[in-house]
């Protein structure tokens, strides 16, 4: 029976260990992605249609940017994610006790931001 565990006296003896320990050697996923970020790049600006020289983050967020003020659902709630922590699904007004559901609040700042109120 391979699936079984070992007896208990047994489970975490210096004989009993798996091939693999951990995860493999060298920087993590993270670590490279951060790297990648920190470079610097040549892009094009979507509204100016200018090049720029740049990092690769700052490119990142322009276009997280242009996408929310475009009124993209995702990037909306992208943003308001990193700058107030991710939203609970339902919101309770403790003063009035109403529920509000945290899709109308988005749905309402894209129609704001596609009439260009905001």
């Amino acid at each position: 029976m391979p699936n079984c565990k070992p007896p208990i006296k047994n489970r975490f003896s210096s004989t009993n260990q798996p091939k693999k320990n951990g995860r493999l050697p060298g920087p993590s996923p993270t670590t490279q992605l951060r790297k990648l970020l920190e470079r610097s790049i040549s892009f094009k600006d979507p509204i100016t249609k200018k090049r720029f020289k740049g990092k690769a983050v700052h490119v990142v967020a322009l276009r997280l940017l242009y996408n929310a003020c475009r009124g993209e659902n995702e990037a909306i709630k992208e943003i308001f994610n990193r700058m107030d922590g991710r939203m609970s699904d339902v919101l309770i007004d403790q003063s009035t006790h109403i529920t509000i559901d945290k899709r109308s609040i988005l749905e309402n700042a894209r129609k704001a931001f596609t009439k260009g109120l905001v």
